[in-house]
């Protein structure tokens, strides 16, 4: 987010991309650690199941992020 601020001055769209990173981040360490655990519970190898759902559950929820705090501070721009 600094450096976004300092590269095009914008403070406000280095403010959305560097919230949007943490909450990706952290959402997306519960998702890691979450999905394998529930996938054992239904008696699946979690090594082989769990790399295709945490990774579409960790793309789809990065964009709904910062699509929704971009869309929510757009008329700050």
């Amino acid at each position: 987010g600094l450096i976004v601020a300092l590269f095009y001055g914008n403070t406000i769209l280095g403010i959305i991309i560097a919230v949007s990173l943490l909450l990706t981040l952290s959402l997306s360490n519960v998702v890691g650690s979450v999905i394998p655990v529930i996938i054992h519970k239904f008696k699946i190898d979690p090594a082989v199941a769990s790399g295709p759902f945490i990774t579409t559950i960790n793309d789809a929820l990065g964009l709904i992020i910062y699509f929704s705090i971009a869309t929510q501070l757009l008329h700050l721009l």
